[in-house]
């Protein structure tokens, strides 16, 4: 109970973030340019490590 009378609840809740990194890799292929970032981004001391781990890839495509 709280200071008002009211029964106390226990929630669960959910947060989350989302932000994005752009890496502008040189490659033969695209397949070889996700390789090329993903090391890229392992090697990058700026970028925490739970962010590393929860990256995942948006898209790879040409530049123009």
């Amino acid at each position: 109970m709280n200071l008002k009378g009211t029964a106390m609840k226990e929630f669960e809740v959910e947060l989350s973030a989302t932000t994005y990194r752009t890496f502008y890799i040189t490659a033969e292929s695209a397949e070889q340019a996700e390789e090329m970032a993903w090391e890229v981004l392992d090697e990058d001391e700026e970028i925490s490590g739970a962010w590393k781990d929860s990256a995942k890839l948006e898209s790879v495509e040409p530049c123009q």
